[in-house]
């Protein structure tokens, strides 16, 4: 779950009063300002309007398919990125940190299962960092910008490893979920080794992201993100025709809206590796997981706009 911080004001409130009772105070009160300005921004930007983002008839599609559908996926050589040697950076830069033992220690909120390089907030990325130049690549970047109509900041940068879990039944994330982050959230997963069912491949239940025809299915809400029996079988008896299994080979970019339902990492052989980012508005309240220098030369000046700044 993400973060976010709270005031001074609120923090004192909560030694005075129930803490639950004042956080549901604190996040309803967020929660409405943060679709107030969504609703505001809408009104003067439609979010479906992709003209002016330089887009290629290939990039053009995968907007069009995520508004239509929530979810879109490509190999990344089709994609057409320019520098071919950024796969490699990444892939080398990959393995290089799972074959570190201290990899292990880097649990995802305690899963077994899942791993992560950058679990922790405010992880400052240098411009020369593999993931950051995949994330400010124009074939990713410009799609992004064009899903947000520019209004997007970068909030994730990290690798993911799954492995089998322990347990042999879903948990957590591998239920049926709809994220938190924000109104409107770009999730980015670049499959570094062929991924299917068997090793916890992604699924996605096609127009359930915001603003689509089954957004009111347990609608997301910005701090609580439900797993349960539920919406598994609501998922399972209603809406499984629209259910995508991303099961795709070695170099797959996937793009999926995660304010609609979806699951993943239930592994039951093998190993799931890839590289994974998040786009979420300007609007967010949360903390930011990635942030980097503005003072950093190896960042194009324009694309500082586009990332969180550490703080001082």
């Amino acid at each position: 779950m993400p973060q976010v911080t709270r005031p001074y004001f609120v923090k004192l409130l909560r030694k005075v009063f129930s803490k639950t009772y004042v956080d549901k105070i604190f996040f309803s009160t967020i929660e409405k300002k943060v679709n107030g300005k969504w609703d505001s921004y809408k009104a003067t930007k439609p979010l479906s309007d992709t003209d002016g983002f330089d887009l290629t008839d290939l990039q053009k599609k995968i907007v069009d398919k995520l508004n239509a559908d929530g979810i879109a996926w490509i190999s990344a050589t089709d994609l057409a990125v320019k520098n071919q040697q950024l796969l490699t950076d990444l892939e080398v830069d990959y393995n290089q940190w799972i074959s570190e033992n201290e990899h292990q220690e880097h649990q995802s909120g305690g899963k077994d299962y899942e791993h992560k390089k950058h679990p922790k907030l405010n992880t400052l990325l240098a411009g020369n960092n593999p993931l950051l130049q995949l994330a400010l690549s124009d074939e990713v970047l410009n799609i992004a910008k064009s899903y947000f109509n520019n209004n997007l900041k970068l909030f994730l940068a990290d690798y993911w490893h799954t492995v089998i879990s322990l347990n042999k039944t879903r948990e957590a994330s591998q239920n049926w979920h709809r994220d938190p982050e924000d109104k409107r959230i770009l999730k980015i997963f670049l499959y570094l080794n062929d991924i299917g069912e068997e090793n916890g491949a992604f699924e996605y239940v096609k127009h359930s992201a915001n603003g689509q025809e089954h957004d009111q299915v347990y609608p997301q809400s910005l701090f609580i993100s439900n797993y349960g029996e539920a919406q598994n079988n609501t998922i399972a008896n209603t809406l499984k025709s629209n259910i995508v299994k991303a099961n795709f080979p070695k170099y797959t970019i996937l793009f999926a809206d995660t304010t609609g339902f979806h699951r993943g990492g239930f592994a039951t052989s093998g190993e799931r590796k890839m590289a994974h980012l998040i786009f979420t508005s300007t609007f967010t309240p949360f903390d930011f997981m990635t942030v980097v220098d503005l003072n950093d030369k190896l960042i194009p000046k324009d694309k500082l706009p586009y990332l969180q700044p550490i703080q001082p």
